[in-house]
């Protein structure tokens, strides 16, 4: 009996691992998005998001919605994570394998906003580092 938990336990901690693993895949993901975004790029970060967003919304509306809202913030000062979760719920959207990235992000012309990316798989059954990971949406308050 001890060998079984053993091995149950050791297939449970495999897949929590594996779940981390995709977690800090996404979020890496998520920060070299905002590189775009951060630099004024908005036409190159929307070209890097996922197909479902990209359709969502015209490149005209999303590179006047953030020029008129997010230049204003000013350059970054620091961003500092603050949650990172996955999850297979969002409101609004259909059942998928996403994972949540909130950033706490100081700004020079305004601090404290909070940037909150979501990210998305490109499909829910491949295995970490083969597909990469899409920006689905992107929310800060």
């Amino acid at each position: 009996k001890a060998w079984l938990t053993f091995l149950v336990l050791q297939l449970a901690g495999g897949s929590l691992l594996a779940v981390a693993d995709r977690e800090i895949e996404a979020k890496e993901v998520a920060l070299a998005w905002l590189t775009f975004i951060d630099a004024g790029d908005y036409g190159k970060a929307l070209d890097q998001t996922d197909p479902v967003f990209r359709e969502s919304i015209t490149r005209k509306d999303w590179i006047d919605g953030l020029t008129q809202v997010r230049k204003p913030l000013g350059e970054v000062e620091t961003r500092r994570l603050l949650r990172l979760f996955a999850t297979t719920l969002l409101p609004d959207s259909p059942e998928g394998d996403y994972v949540v990235v909130n950033f706490r992000t100081e700004f020079t012309s305004r601090k404290d906003p909070v940037n909150e990316i979501i990210v998305v798989s490109a499909n829910p059954e491949t295995p970490p580092g083969s597909k990469p990971w899409r920006v689905i949406g992107y929310y800060f308050e």
